[in-house]
Order: C-alpha cells, then structure tokens, then sequence
C-alpha cells in the first residue's frame, strides 16, 4: 500500500511556523499532503481539506435509472482517505474508458469518513470508472 504524507507543523502561537521553501498554491500555504489506497489531500494552513480519487473499479453504466435513455452503474462506495471535521461537499465524476460520454453522481450526503459514487451515461454498457473531488474543513 503507498501511503505518501507530509506535514508542515504549526507553531504554539497558532501562527503557521513553515519552513523555507514551503509549498504554496497561489500564495496559500499547503500545511499537509499525501496519500494512500483511499486517494490524495492537501490540506491548507486556512482550515479547508481536499480529497480525491479515480475509483479502481472499471464498472458499465447498464442499469436503467429509472429515467429514459440514462443508464448508471451500480453504487460504489468510497472512503476518503482523511477525516474531515464536518461533512464535506461531494462533487463525482466519471473518468470514461471508452469514446462514449459519461459522467458522476451520488444520491447521498457524504459523512467524515465515506460517500459513494455512480457512473452515469446516456448510452448502454458504456466503461467507466467514477471518481470525486471532496472539499471541507480539517478543523
């Protein structure tokens, strides 16, 4: 299992206490990041955590939604791979395999630790493996 962190510790005055050459995206500084199996994050000296993950899973969109010409896969559930401290804003995705459109859903709010994802595509049997983007607070 790959498991990549780095942290960048805060100082007893509650200011961030970085060291020279400290990543920072658009001027904000990153004060953690890595990965695991479950994905990537980054979390930043504000408070804000992202997640995000191509699911391993190569699933077909065949099961009928319910609603005409929208075909779905079965739900797959994902875990994040850190805990955020109040319930995060979800966006899925579909990363596609074939030359067919396809594209993220979820039905549920996600909790601290977990969502779930399905493919969706106007077309039958169409390979896809969801994915998400998770954004809220480590603290």
């Amino acid at each position: 299992m790959l498991n990549t962190n780095t942290i960048y510790n805060e100082a007893g005055t509650g200011a961030p206490d970085f060291p020279a050459g400290m990543p920072t995206v658009g001027g904000d500084p990153v004060v953690e990041s890595g990965s695991n199996s479950d994905g990537e994050w980054t979390r930043w000296a504000d408070g804000t955590q992202e997640c995000q993950h191509i699911t391993a899973v190569v699933t077909t969109a065949t099961n009928l939604s319910g609603t005409a010409d929208i075909y779905r896969t079965p739900y797959i559930p994902v875990n994040f791979p850190v805990a955020f401290s109040s319930p995060p804003r979800m966006v899925p995705f579909s990363y596609e395999n074939t030359q067919n459109l396809s594209w993220g859903a979820s039905d549920i709010t996600p909790s601290l630790t977990d969502g779930g994802v399905y493919g969706l595509s106007c077309f039958n049997n169409v390979t896809t493996r969801p994915g998400y983007i998770a954004i809220g607070r480590y603290k």
